[in-house]
């Protein structure tokens, strides 16, 4: 949900409200795959349980939701690792900026 397709008000609205509901249905799998396994729903991975509603989606199969153990001393750093580009976004048609590009830029054979 880093960018949103949409170019209207009302398509980002639907985009929004689409990840909404997809994030609460996981959660649902999530909750009835802890009951089925006699577990905590911390246990279940979010990753796996949309992973079971995009290929599976059977009931029967909530028990084969992999379960996490515990790990009591296990520190995992919330930081991102990639590093943004140093160019900037193109706010104009492509044809456009190839026009102006194509216009400005003076050829030095060598």
């Amino acid at each position: 949900m880093d960018v949103l397709q949409a170019k209207t008000y009302e398509g980002i609205l639907k985009e929004l409200a689409v990840f909404c509901i997809l994030y609460n249905l996981v959660w649902l799998v999530i909750r009835h795959a802890a009951q089925a396994n006699n577990t905590e729903p911390q246990h279940i991975g979010f990753l796996d349980a949309l992973r079971w509603l995009r290929f599976d989606g059977n009931a029967n199969t909530l028990r084969s939701i992999l379960i996490i153990p515990r790990r009591p001393n296990r520190v995992e750093p919330r930081e991102l690792k990639r590093r943004g580009k140093p160019y900037k976004f193109l706010t104009i048609p492509r044809r456009i900026r190839k026009e102006e590009l194509s216009n400005s830029r003076t050829y030095a054979l060598t």
